[in-house]
């Protein structure tokens, strides 16, 4: 007989949401985590108001964000101030590690510093295998990150996920090496295609980086980070001395949307893991701790009534496709990216009218921040903008124009369905 109700793998902020619910609720957990913590995790570390207030996240330690800085090709700028935060910053090394412990106090068991190896799974349950031993369960949760090797061993991860999604160069500036910054968070936006970069102002360093597709890096991306800081004028005012590249470290993001099955007899995927990523800012914490959470519920009344076929856990799926905040954030996600780094004239215009326009300017941000829903967002963004940036849309990219109205995207990854 199985050991574990459920073995949880990967102890981010999916896993450790998902096996604090479980435990919560009864179910003997075994949460694996190839690392020990405090382990550190490259991220930019921003959390939304969302994510804060949803589940509790202790802000004593983080950074506010009130004003943010936007630039964009062109030249153009815009300063967008704010008298109350309207998000934080926390080093992902400590919001894991608070997570992690939450999920322990809850009753769930960890194997630190065990990497999976395979997962298999049969009738009788689930048997994972890692480089410190052999562990069965009645269910698996994958939350191991992009490279999910419960996603691998289950046959899920989609052709082409590696080459086909966004790679981030990441630095870590000490304040005393920092110039003055415009805002708590700045944005530099089509510097490299789709995507920005990024300087985060922390207690106590710099957060910089570059979220990007792989494919618009034409040399290695952290040779793209520090020439970054060091011919764009307006990055290079913040760091007095850029990093070396050997300083730099990076990471994988899914940025093209939710892999096209995110369940399997007996396992469900959350987080990066299943691709739950905003496609239009990369933000990713919110909707992993939210994907758990829809994960748990429908898992949960599974193993009460015995049934973890892979029937019975498509509701997963079912249930995060209607979520708002996934689905729809995943499919209009897209559709603003595709638009606004269509042309980089059009993001130009549109930031150049935002400089102009204090409450366009705020319902950017807004829709940056999580603080409005990409698909309102879209709407409000339309009935904001002057005429003849509006028109420049449709002269630059009808095309994406009209899929926009239509809502007409595809929140998978490559734009398939199961």
């Amino acid at each position: 007989m199985p050991l574990y109700d459920v073995i949880v793998v990967g102890a981010g902020p999916s896993g450790s949401t998902a096996a604090r619910l479980l435990s919560e609720s009864g179910f003997r957990v075994l949460l694996i985590e190839r690392a020990r913590h405090p382990r550190r995790k490259v991220c930019g570390g921003a959390l939304s108001l969302r994510a804060v207030r949803r589940y509790g996240i202790p802000i004593e330690e983080a950074a506010e964000i009130r004003d943010v800085f936007l630039w964009g090709p062109g030249g153009a700028e815009v300063v967008v101030p704010s008298d109350r935060p309207v998000g934080y910053l926390m080093p992902r090394e400590r919001l894991d590690e608070i997570l992690f412990r939450r999920a322990l106090e809850s009753g769930a068991e960890a194997a630190q510093g065990e990497a999976v190896v395979n997962v298999d799974v049969s009738g009788e349950g689930v048997l994972v295998t890692t480089t410190g031993g052999r562990y069965s369960a009645r269910a698996v949760v994958g939350a191991d990150g992009f490279a999910s090797r419960v996603r691998e061993s289950l046959g899920l991860t989609p052709r082409g996920w590696f080459t086909d999604n966004a790679f981030c160069p990441v630095c870590y500036v000490p304040l005393d090496s920092a110039g003055e910054l415009a805002g708590d968070a700045e944005f530099y936006l089509g510097v490299y295609g789709e995507g920005y970069a990024w300087i985060f102002k922390h207690r106590d360093h710099l957060n910089i980086g570059i979220g990007t597709f792989l494919r618009n890096y034409k040399s290695h991306p952290a040779t793209l980070l520090v020439e970054f800081l060091q011919r764009h004028s307006e990055a290079s005012s913040r760091v007095l001395e850029p990093p070396q590249e050997s300083r730099i470290v990076g990471s994988y993001i899914p940025y093209n949307g939710a892999i096209p099955k995110t369940y399997s007899e007996r396992a469900l995927l959350v987080g990066d893991s299943a691709g739950f990523v905003s496609t239009l800012t990369g933000e990713g914490i919110y909707h992993a701790m939210l994907s758990s959470e829809l994960a748990v519920d429908v898992l949960s009344r599974s193993l009460e009534e015995g049934d973890l076929s892979e029937e019975r856990l498509s509701e997963y799926q079912r249930r995060w496709l209607q979520e708002p905040e996934l689905g729809e954030m995943l499919a209009y996600g897209k559709l603003l990216r595709n638009l606004l780094f269509k042309d980089p004239r059009l993001l130009s215009r549109v930031l150049k009218a935002a400089s102009e326009d204090a409450e366009l300017a705020r319902l950017i941000r807004d829709i940056v921040f999580g603080l409005k829903g990409y698909k309102a967002g879209a709407w409000e963004l339309a009935r904001r903008i002057p005429l003849r940036v509006a028109m420049d849309m449709l002269l630059l990219a009808p095309g994406d124009v009209f899929r926009l109205a239509a809502g007409s995207s595809s929140p998978f990854f490559g734009g398939g369905k199961v």
